[in-house]
């Protein structure tokens, strides 16, 4: 073998190195998008939880009178602003 041949292998062999250690890293990157994906999966699915709830209080405050609609006005403004609180907070960054 002569040095050219020599110092060729030697350099597929880092080559090589090189492209495992790269598919690591791109391993690492495609758990890291399924465990963001699943992180807003959640998220979404609390929303969606959230504005179901500020909904129905919503239908009940249009069927409210007297007492029960000051009672559920109350309650419908705080289903807002937690809806309000969760959305603006969180938007881009779920937890």
């Amino acid at each position: 073998m002569t040095m050219q041949e020599a110092y060729q292998e030697k350099y597929k062999a880092k080559l090589k190195e090189f492209d495992a250690e790269i598919d690591k890293v791109a391993a690492k990157m495609d758990q890291a998008e399924a465990d963001a994906k699943i992180r807003f999966k959640e998220y979404l699915e609390g929303l969606r939880r959230q504005r179901s709830d500020f909904s129905a209080r919503f239908e009940n405050l249009n069927k409210a009178s007297g007492d029960a609609l000051k009672e559920l006005q109350t309650g419908f403004e705080r289903a807002w602003d937690q809806l309000s609180k969760s959305f603006g907070a969180k938007r881009d960054k779920p937890h």
